[in-house]
């Protein structure tokens, strides 16, 4: 699974597509995705994928998205990148790369990790009994 916060910390200046006057190298939220999944400097001319590029990105980030989940998050990724809502723009980055990803855990690891909103337990250990 891709780490948001280690995308964040290669590429920590994203921008609109429209700002890109500004640098030769910009990239957005998207482009920051997309250079990091394909391994990839920002290309000179700047990294803005559109919203169709950025879903075929994300499925192959995370093969667990679904085509519409794809389209709808690269959809609101862009849509917050090209209005300079950058912290919204990462959340949804966040999502598109984690959705599902517990369905892929073994039972013991799901035992182990609460699910948001609910509070931690210990994991359950079959311990042998004392007898006496």
């Amino acid at each position: 699974m891709y780490d948001v916060r280690a995308i964040r910390s290669m590429y920590p200046h994203p921008m609109p597509a429209r700002c890109l006057h500004l640098t030769e190298r910009g990239y957005c939220v998207g482009g920051a995705i997309q250079c990091y999944v394909d391994r990839k400097e920002v290309p000179f001319g700047g990294a803005f994928p559109s919203p169709h590029t950025l879903s075929a990105v994300l499925r192959r980030a995370n093969p667990r998205l679904n085509r519409f989940e794809a389209r709808t998050l690269a959809g609101q990724i862009t849509s917050a990148n090209d209005t300079g809502e950058f912290e919204r723009a990462w959340e949804r980055a966040r999502e598109a790369l984690s959705l599902h990803y517990e369905e892929g855990l073994p039972e013991t690891a799901r035992k182990i990790r609460p699910r948001e909103g609910e509070p931690a337990s210990p994991p359950v250990v079959d311990a042998p009994h004392a007898s006496g």
